[in-house]
C-alpha cells in the first residue's frame, strides 16, 4: 500500500485497529509525528528504496517531483505482530490474555515514548544496545520521573523489544545496576502520616450539605456513598466500576441490615491474591436502631444506609447501566463510569468535607488511593487481625500493607510532639512524677522515664527489662 501523505496517520491507525498485515511504501521522515506509530507496528527491518525515476510515476507516466526528499522505504507492518511472527490467531489471543488491558495500554504508551526518543537519537527501537537503553533511562531521570515510573518503562521495554545480548532488558546486568543506583540516589518517598483527618471528614459527612440523603443533590449523595463504601471495603478504585461490581441479583444481595457485593468472576484484579475473586464486600449496618441524638448522628456514617438510599434514588435514571456507581449527571448516567471518574469523586468528597470544616487549605495530598491506606491503618488500630485486613483489601500478605500503606496515626501536624510535651510539662525546680513512681530531678531522667512509659503503650503494659534495669539503677544512684 502507498497511502497519501495527508491520510498516512489515519491509515496506520486503521492497520492497528483492524489488525491488518501490510507492506507499505512510506517516506523515511523520522521527525514526523506519525513516525513512532510506524515503529510500533514494525515487525521487520525496513528496506530503503533507491530514488530511481521509475520508482514512483503518475498515471500519465511522469516521475514523482519530490522523490529525493521523499526517501521512500518498504515497511512490513502488522496490527498483530505475534501472528506476523508465525504464531496462530488462537495462540495470540491466549498470549494477549495474560496481561490486563490497563497494563497493555500502559506498556503501549511507554513504548511510543521510547520510539519518539529513538527517532530523535537515530536509534533502532527493536534492537537497541545496552548503552542506548541506559541513555534512555538517563533521559527519563532528567525529566525527572519517579523511580517507580522508570521501572514501568523498563518493564515495557522488556515486553516490547527483542532483548539485550540475549536477555530481557530488565535482567541485563548494566540495566539492573543502573536501577539500583538510581534508587539509591532517588529513594521513593513513602507517605508516613495520614494526608487527611478521617475523624474530621466523618463529622463533616454528617453535616447539612451531606444530609438528609433523600433530599440533597445527587453529586453530594454520590460523593458520600462512594467514600463510605471505599472506606468500609478498603478496595482499589479499579475494583469499584461496572466490570467488578454490579447491581444484578447474583452479584448484589441486599438484606435489611447488610449488603453483600460479590466480585464479578470475569473481573481480573490487579493482584492475583489467593481467593481474591471469592472475597466479597460485606457491608453491615452501623447502629441500625439509634436510641439517642448522639447515636442518630453516628448512624449518618453508615455505609448500608447510604448505599440503600443511593440505589433507590438512582434506580430510575440508570437505564441499562448495571454498575453500582453511576455518574450523577442524568445525561451521563446510562454510560459506564470509569475508574478515573470515581477517583475524582473520592477526591471531591474529601475536599468538600474540608470546605464544610473551613479547612480546605489543609488538604494537600488528597488522592483516591489514600482512602485505602487510611482505612487499613484504622482497621489495624481497631485490632482487626492482619489476615482479615489483607483478605478485605485483596493483598497477598501483610508485607504489602506494612511496606506501602501503613500510616502512623500518632503523628499529626496539629498535635505537639514528644519533645514539645516534655518541655511544656517540665518546669525548673519542679519534681515531675511518672508512671513508674520515681521522683526524678533532671530532664534526662524524665526523658528516660518517658521512654519507659512509651514501652507500656507499645507492649500492652509489658515492661521492657532493659528500661526497667536502667530506671532502677538511676533511682539507686539518685538516692545515694
Amino acid at each position: 500500500m502507498y497511502p497519501p501523505i495527508p491520510l498516512l496517520q489515519l491509515s496506520l491507525h486503521k492497520i492497528r485497529r483492524e489488525e491488518a498485515d501490510v507492506i507499505a511504501i512510506l517516506p523515511w521522515w523520522p521527525r514526523m509525528g506519525w513516525f513512532p506509530l510506524v515503529l510500533s507496528l514494525l515487525v521487520d527491518l525496513p528496506v530503503l528504496l533507491s530514488a530511481r525515476p521509475s520508482l514512483l510515476r503518475s498515471p500519465q507516466g511522469l516521475p514523482h517531483p519530490g522523490l529525493r526528499t521523499l526517501r521512500p522505504a518498504a515497511w512490513r507492518l502488522s496490527g498483530k505482530p505475534l501472528q506476523a511472527a508465525g504464531v496462530s490467531q488462537a495462540a495470540t489471543q491466549t498470549i494477549c490474555a495474560g496481561k490486563r488491558q490497563s497494563m497493555r495500554d500502559l506498556y503501549d504508551s511507554k513504548w511510543r515514548n521510547f520510539c519518539r526518543w529513538c527517532t530523535e537519537e537515530s536509534v533502532e527501537p527493536l534492537h537497541p544496545t545496552p548503552q542506548q537503553v541506559l541513555d534512555y533511562l538517563e533521559h527519563l531521570a532528567d525529566i525527572p520521573l519517579s523511580h517507580n515510573t522508570i521501572l514501568t518503562h523498563v518493564s515495557a521495554l522488556s515486553s516490547c523489544t527483542y532483548g539485550l545480548e540475549g536477555v530481557r532488558v530488565g535482567l541485563h546486568p548494566l540495566v539492573s545496576a543502573w536501577v539500583l543506583g538510581h534508587k539509591a540516589r532517588h529513594p521513593p518517598v513513602k507517605l508516613r502520616v495520614p494526608p487527611w483527618d478521617l475523624q474530621s471528614i466523618l463529622v463533616a459527612l454528617g453535616e447539612k450539605k451531606f444530609e438528609p440523603l433523600r433530599e440533597i443533590d445527587m453529586h453530594f449523595l454520590t460523593y458520600k456513598t462512594l467514600f463510605l463504601v471505599a472506606l468500609a471495603s478498603a478496595r482499589r478504585i479499579s475494583e469499584l466500576p461496572v466490570h467488578a461490581l454490579s447491581v444484578e441479583p447474583p452479584f448484589l444481595i441486599e438484606n435489611h441490615l447488610s449488603f453483600n457485593l460479590a466480585v464479578n468472576q470475569a473481573f481480573w484484579p490487579k493482584t492475583n491474591a489467593k481467593d481474591a475473586l471469592d472475597s466479597d464486600i460485606e457491608l453491615k449496618a452501623f447502629i441500625p436502631h439509634p436510641s439517642s441524638k448522639y447515636e442518630r448522628f453516628l448512624q449518618r456514617m453508615c455505609p448500608v444506609r447510604a448505599l440503600k438510599i443511593y440505589l433507590d434514588r438512582t434506580r430510575e435514571v440508570r437505564g441499562q447501566n448495571r454498575a453500582v456507581f453511576i455518574h450523577f449527571d442524568p445525561a451521563k448516567a446510562a454510560r459506564p463510569v470509569s475508574k478515573a471518574t470515581l477517583g475524582c469523586f473520592l477526591t471531591a468528597a474529601i475536599q468538600e468535607a474540608y470546605v464544610i470544616l473551613s479547612r480546605e487549605e489543609e488538604v494537600i495530598t488528597a488522592n483516591p488511593h489514600s482512602v485505602r491506606g487510611v482505612a487499613a491503618t484504622w482497621a489495624e488500630f481497631a485490632r482487626v487481625p492482619p489476615e482479615e485486613i489483607c483478605r478485605a483489601a485483596m493483598w497477598k500478605g501483610p508485607c504489602s500493607f506494612a511496606c506501602h500503606y501503613r500510616l502512623d496515626l500518632g503523628k499529626n501536624k496539629n498535635s505537639p510532639n514528644f519533645a514539645t510535651q516534655l518541655l511544656i510539662r517540665w518546669q525548673p525546680g519542679a519534681v515531675p512524677r511518672n508512671g513508674l513512681g520515681l521522683s526524678l530531678p533532671s530532664p534526662f531522667l524524665a526523658l528516660l522515664c518517658a521512654t519507659a512509659q512509651q514501652s507500656y503503650c507499645h507492649h500492652a503494659g509489658v515492661r521492657r527489662p532493659s528500661v526497667v534495669r536502667k530506671t532502677r539503677f538511676l533511682r539507686t544512684r539518685h538516692a545515694d
